[in-house]
């Protein structure tokens, strides 16, 4: 069952606003939370809280397509507030049904020939027309349950609810986009492109300027922070006689790594744990090389996040409501330009 009633765009800032907390100053949080918590008291019909009845009877659709609407959106805010998925993803919001087509195209040259006056025996050459590719999307769900005792009680807080079924979705989201960017470059990656050893400067440099050559754009160094600081140039101590700059030392201070490798900018990817775990996600001793605005990962979204009623209250032994949360996304990576990665040892 799907909620698809109009949603009051004002409530879905106001919730926004009230998650990032970015409050007018005429306004205090709890105060927003009071009108969030009254508004949706009057989308469930004027209930404080749920009751089976009401959820029987249909009564709470319109709260429903609320929750729906603020979990998408605040799934989409923090997806744009990462910086690999804002440099590197192309995402596309579809209806459902809808099979959206990726153009990826590769940077290619023509052979210029040297000849005689007269002579135009050449080998011809056709222009690579690239390929289309379309992303399978398949449905991510979360299930929620309550005990009808809290429901029943009004401790169940919506707002929290919201949250964190958005920010789980946003982390499940980011975590499927840098475990297939990991697999891409150990499966796809030879040499000169792929560099195993000790890190040096030269060794650096040659991956970078191998990189920079065959996609005719400069590069960036990406890496996580503990990644980036182990690069030879990156300590005091290995720039003897050499006192480094206000800019320099302000980079240590404010992100723990110089901003730049040799006048190449060094960008960090943000440590994430695997789901579940405590496990980092990412290596710490690997970066990676990237010339361009390739936005290799293709991300699909396809409708809404739904909200589903589960099984009621009386069918469940434990006397709880159960809630499931859904959304139909794909994520496919493409490489269309030549990358490198040097992996530390």
């Amino acid at each position: 069952m799907e909620f698809t009633k109009n949603v009051d765009q004002e409530l879905v800032k106001m919730a926004l606003d009230s998650y990032n907390n970015n409050i007018p100053d005429k306004y205090s949080q709890k105060e927003i939370q009071n009108t969030l918590r009254n508004a949706m008291n009057e989308l469930a019909g004027g209930d404080v809280v749920l009751t089976p009845r009401g959820m029987r009877e249909g009564k709470y659709n319109e709260l429903f397509a609320l929750i729906e609407t603020i979990v998408t959106a605040v799934n989409m805010e923090g997806l744009q507030g990462d910086e690999f998925f804002t440099r590197f993803v192309e995402y596309r919001n579809v209806s459902l049904g809808d099979a959206p087509v990726f153009r990826v195209e590769k940077p290619s040259w023509f052979y210029v020939s040297e000849t005689s006056d007269g002579n135009q025996t050449l080998d011809r050459q056709r222009m690579e027309l690239g390929q289309e590719i379309m992303v399978k999307t398949t449905y991510r769900f979360i299930k929620i349950y309550e005990e009808y005792t809290r429901m029943a009680a009004g401790r169940v807080d919506f707002n929290r609810f919201v949250s964190i079924v958005a920010e789980s979705f946003t982390k499940d989201d980011l975590n499927r986009i840098l475990t297939g960017f990991m697999t891409m470059m150990n499966n796809e990656l030879v040499a000169p492109y792929t560099v195993t050893g000790t890190p040096t400067e030269d060794a650096m440099l040659d991956l970078v300027d191998h990189v920079e050559a065959a996609n005719g754009a400069p590069a960036i160094i990406l890496g996580t922070r503990a990644a980036l600081r182990k690069l030879p140039n990156m300590t005091a101590a290995s720039i003897p006689n050499i006192n480094p700059s206000r800019s320099a030392l302000e980079d240590i201070y404010n992100m723990g790594y110089f901003g730049q490798f040799n006048g190449t900018p060094m960008v960090r990817i943000m440590q994430r744990h695997a789901i579940g775990t405590t496990d980092f996600l990412m290596p710490n001793d690997r970066l990676y090389v990237i010339a361009g605005d390739s936005q290799f990962v293709k991300m699909v979204q396809e409708g809404p996040v739904d909200m589903i009623m589960g099984q009621p209250w009386l069918q469940n032994s434990d006397i709880s409501q159960e809630f499931l949360m859904r959304k139909k996304s794909g994520i496919a990576l493409v490489m269309s330009r030549e990358v490198g990665q040097f992996i530390m040892t």
